[in-house]
């Protein structure tokens, strides 16, 4: 969570604290000291859920990324598998790659990729 948002809580509660040595039976608006400290306490409530689930996320990230990493590695073990069972231009292996067979053409050395241009 941002640092502005734990400033914030503490800094509502010291508020109070001050408020109520001042003057605590002094209100602004329906604003009190304990409306002050009812609503930090909420703060700081959602702010330890917070913290909470963003610790729990990050285990599940974790575990997603690992998870991912083996299945793509299975995919490669299974496409190598398919590619030396079947072999690699075979219509199972590019079912399976849902690739194309292209067959190899021999390609011709041009002398010139650019067209000339002759002045008269």
């Amino acid at each position: 969570m941002k640092v502005k948002s734990i400033k914030t809580i503490q800094e509502a509660q010291e508020l109070a604290q001050v408020w109520i040595e001042l003057d605590g039976s002094q209100h602004y608006g329906t604003l009190t000291p304990a409306e002050l400290n009812k609503k930090s306490a909420s703060c700081r409530q959602w702010l330890d859920t917070f913290t909470a689930l963003s610790a729990q996320l990050q285990e599940v990230r974790a575990h997603l990324s690992q998870e991912v990493t083996d299945l793509s590695k299975n995919n490669g073990r299974v496409y190598q598998g398919m590619r030396a069972s079947y072999g690699a231009k075979s219509p199972e292996y590019v079912r399976a790659q849902k690739t194309r067979i292209y067959k190899t053409s021999s390609r011709r050395a041009s002398a010139s990729t650019t067209p000339q241009v002759t002045q008269a």
